[in-house]
Parts: structure tokens; C-alpha cells; sequence
């Protein structure tokens, strides 16, 4: 028998057959083996398939096939052959050209596909540590504070949308760092905090009474801040990382890498504490989120060292810290599919091509598909929408539209007419990925019509809805039946 060290796991499995000995054919002479019987081997290992009608019949397989394998000689390799259904090509072994492991793909923008153009974006790339802006701020403290204690109190209340769990999180993991008595003299850390976590309640959670420039204000002052504190060395990391992840969700981007580096170097870490879980899981939810919406951003080799403590929260069994693992780890996919597919900005519209790695293709779409059957039972998305709450449904349903976000965008690469399209292989390989981007689409539409949201997600969800649509109808334009159901999903992505 040839070693299977010696076949490539890469290769298909092949049927083996043995030509017959005295030995072995004694047995076969016996009626002792069934007739039915082959051996397999695989890139697991050697498979056996035998038929037997009883117990007995069985027993008396596996005691004569045992015996025949000691009694063979092992040495002789000959008695086994490969059996092939076709003739053998010699150059079946060859190694393939580069190209025949390529697959070439047309590439967009992520701007062009998920950006809503209407959304005005002011993102500041200068940081400048501006201590006089603080005489603006301080006449506003003590309103501040009593606008932050009515906040703390909806938090710890849940009486908050679920859309923004990821502000409820970091501004209650804030709260021990944050000084509620305007009368005392606040430190640099504590006025970090402070205007950190006044600016994103009052943007996200509750719009303060107060004009937008003491927001703003207090987001510059804040940037410019937290830096000072970074280069100072003398403050933990807690407040750091939580308090660059508020700023990079109010339009700072660039702040996500403060966050890792601080997270990464803490002294403090464990990644078996969920406050630190939930720290990892909010650095991949918007490192991927400003990539998406601001500008493309790359925390490196921390994103896979992160993802193993954020994926810890994916088994809890608080649903909200469930979701923000399982959103980490889609988060990771997300950017994964950037990287093979799309580029960040283009100077022009014109789409241009990209050659992809097919295993790294293959081993991304194997990925997704584990990732959705390993979901929690009540994640799961055949199990009773009705059987959950109304938080917990929101949070499912917001999960689910992330995750078919990121296979609509797997899938429209492939889906893509192509100068091939006279093949009939890639006319059956682009059907067939339309085919299941308008299965994405329609849970798309469910769950668009369950969170009742209008955010950046959502807003995406439904230009990659229309997206799909519209490809679907230039592909199929003469079935009326499809024109007409596709005009529904239409009106419902509008």
C-alpha cells in the first residue's frame, strides 16, 4: 500500500483495489467477506465502506479482514493499484501555473458600495493639545455633569436603544473614571472623561439642551487630550482605550489605533475578564465600522490577538455581550473581504481587476458558513423570531443584517458580468452567486423591517439591496414573475 504521507491532502480521494492472493482469495472462497466493500483513502486518512446484513455477518468481516491485513506482506506494494473511473494524464501531477491558482475579479471602492453621499462627514486630521479651549468648557461643567447623571441613570435603567450598545458599554466602563463634583478641581484624566463621554451621550444617547460647539469643543479638546495623556505614560490604560474608541466613533478614526496600542500594552489585561472582552470586541467593531464609513483603517497583526479574547463573549449567556463577540468576529470577515476585494478610494470610477488567491477565497467562505452554523441557538436565524424579546430580537436582527452585508459583498465580485461571459461556466458560476445574493437580500429585508433603524448599517443594507437588485433585472430581464418580486424587494429597500 503506498504511505499516505507520501499522497497530497490536496488531492482528491481515490479508490484503491487489490489483486488477489492465495490468501485472500481463500477468504473470498469462504463467503466470509461481503461482496460490497471498498477502501477510501482521504486527506483524513484510510476509510473503509463495507455492507453487512447482521451482527454476525459483521463480526465475521472484521475478524477475517484483520487477519488478512496481518497476514500480507507489507512490503509489497504492488499488490495495491489506484482505480480510476478515466484514463490517467500523465501530466495529472504537474504543478499548476501561478495564474491557474488566481481567480481574477473586477475591484470597487467600499465608498462607492456602503457610503450614503447625503451624510456629510467631517473627519480632523490635525491634533493640537489647545489647554485655552478648556476656558470655554469649564463654565459648562456643572451642566455637563447633571446631563451625565440623568445618562447613567437611563443606562443603568436599559432605558436606551439597543442600536447603541456599543456607547452604552464604553460610557459605563467611563463612569468610575469620571469626577461628578463640579466643585472640585478636575485633573487632566478626569476632564478627558468628562468631555469624552459628554460628547458621545449628547450625540448618540440624549441631545443636550447645548449648542453643537460645546460638543465640539469638547471632541477637540478631548483628541488633543487624550494624546497629552498617552505621551505623559502615567495614566492606566482603562480610560485610554475606552475613551479613544468614544472618539473614533464621533469622527475621529485615526484615535482606533491609540485604543489598540493601549489595549495591547495594558498591564491590566486578561483576557479571561469580560470588561476587557467587551474592550477588544468595540476596538474590532470600529476599527471595521471607520473602515466602512470614514476612512480605511488597519490595526495589523492586534486585530487576530484581539479577536481571541472578543470571541469569548460569543458563548455568554447575556445576550448583549454574545452579540458584541459574534459582531467582533463578523467585524474580522468584514475586513477580510475588503482586503480581497475592494481597494479604498479610486480616482475614477472605472472598476478595475484584481487577481485572488482561490483558496483564500474558499477558506473565508468555509469560515462564514462555520461561523452562522455556530451561532447560539437563539441567533439562530430558523429559530422562532417570536420565542425572543424585543431587545434580544433587535440585537439578532442587527447581527444577521451585518452578516449578509458582508456576503452580498463576498458574492458581487463573482456576480460581476465579465469579459468571460461567453463561457458557459462563468455564465453558470455568476448565476449561481446572483442566486445567492438575493438570498442575503432577502433577509436583508427582514431584518431591516425588524430593527427600524437608520444608521450607517442600514443605510448600506439597502444600497446593497437595490444593488443586487438591479443586477439580478439586467440579467434576467424577460422573466416577469422574477421582475415582479423584484420590484417588491425594490419598494421595501427604498
Amino acid at each position: 500500500m503506498p504511505s499516505i504521507e507520501t499522497l497530497s491532502i490536496h488531492q482528491p480521494a481515490k479508490r484503491l483495489k487489490t489483486t488477489a492472493t492465495s490468501s485472500s482469495t481463500s477468504i473470498i472462497d469462504e463467503g466470509a467477506l461481503p461482496g460490497n466493500w471498498s477502501m477510501t483513502l482521504t486527506s483524513e486518512g484510510l476509510t473503509l465502506h463495507a455492507v453487512t446484513r447482521n451482527m454476525i455477518e459483521f463480526t465475521s468481516f472484521a475478524k477475517d479482514f484483520s487477519q488478512q491485513l496481518q497476514y500480507n506482506n507489507q512490503t509489497d506494494t504492488k499488490l495495491w493499484e489506484w482505480f480510476d473511473d478515466e484514463p490517467v494524464d500523465d501530466d495529472d501531477d504537474d504543478p499548476l501555473d501561478e495564474d491557474e491558482y488566481l481567480v481574477t475579479v473586477p475591484v470597487y471602492t467600499t465608498a462607492s458600495l456602503l457610503r450614503d453621499s447625503s451624510v456629510s462627514i467631517h473627519l480632523e486630521d490635525t491634533i493640537s493639545i489647545n489647554d485655552s479651549l478648556y476656558e470655554h468648557i469649564s463654565p459648562h461643567v456643572s451642566n455637563m455633569i447633571t446631563h451625565l447623571r440623568l445618562v447613567y441613570d437611563s443606562l443603568d435603567n436599559g432605558s436606551f436603544s439597543i442600536n447603541h450598545t456599543h456607547i452604552a458599554t464604553l460610557l459605563l466602563h467611563m463612569r468610575h473614571y469620571i469626577l461628578f463634583d463640579a466643585h472640585a478641581p478636575i485633573p487632566q484624566l478626569a476632564r478627558f472623561c468628562l468631555c469624552t463621554a459628554y460628547a458621545a451621550s449628547a450625540i448618540y444617547l440624549n441631545h443636550a439642551a447645548d449648542t453643537s460647539s460645546l460638543v465640539d469643543d469638547c471632541v477637540i479638546y478631548a483628541s488633543g487630550l487624550l494624546v497629552d495623556l498617552v505621551l505623559q505614560r502615567q495614566t492606566e490604560s482603562d480610560p485610554i482605550v475606552i475613551g479613544a474608541i468614544l472618539l473614533t466613533s464621533l469622527q475621529r478614526p485615526r484615535m482606533i489605533h491609540l485604543a489598540a496600542r493601549a489595549l495591547c500594552a495594558s498591564s491590566d489585561w486578561d483576557h479571561k475578564e469580560e470588561k476587557w472582552q467587551q474592550l477588544a470586541a468595540l476596538v474590532l467593531y470600529f476599527e471595521a465600522y471607520s473602515s466602512a464609513f470614514y476612512e480605511w483603517q488597519d490595526i495589523g497583526e492586534a486585530r487576530n490577538w484581539l479577536l481571541q479574547a472578543a470571541s469569548r463573549l460569543s458563548t455568554s449567556k447575556v445576550k448583549s455581550s454574545a452579540a458584541l463577540g459574534l459582531e467582533a468576529q463578523l467585524m474580522c470577515f468584514l475586513k477580510q473581504v475588503f482586503t480581497l476585494f475592494y481597494c479604498q478610494e479610486s480616482d475614477d470610477n472605472t472598476a478595475s481587476t484584481r487577481k485572488v488567491d482561490v483558496d483564500d477565497v474558499l477558506n473565508l467562505v468555509r469560515d462564514i458558513e462555520v461561523w452562522e452554523h455556530k451561532l447560539p441557538e437563539w441567533m439562530q436565524w430558523s429559530s422562532a423570531h417570536k420565542d425572543l424579546d424585543g431587545r434580544s430580537l433587535v440585537l439578532k436582527m442587527h447581527i444577521h443584517m451585518i452578516h449578509n452585508i458582508v456576503k452580498i459583498l463576498l458574492f458581487r465580485p463573482f456576480s460581476i458580468p465579465t469579459d468571460h461571459d461567453n463561457d458557459e461556466l462563468q455564465t453558470y458560476t455568476r448565476t449561481t452567486f446572483l442566486d445567492l445574493s438575493m438570498a442575503s437580500v432577502d433577509r436583508l429585508t427582514t431584518c431591516l423591517d425588524y430593527s427600524k433603524s437608520d444608521n450607517d448599517w442600514s443605510r448600506a443594507g439597502r444600497r446593497l439591496g437595490r444593488d443586487v437588485v438591479y443586477r439580478v433585472q439586467q440579467t434576467f430581464p424577460c422573466d416577469e414573475e422574477l421582475m415582479h418580486k423584484l420590484e417588491e424587494i425594490n419598494k421595501q429597500l427604498q
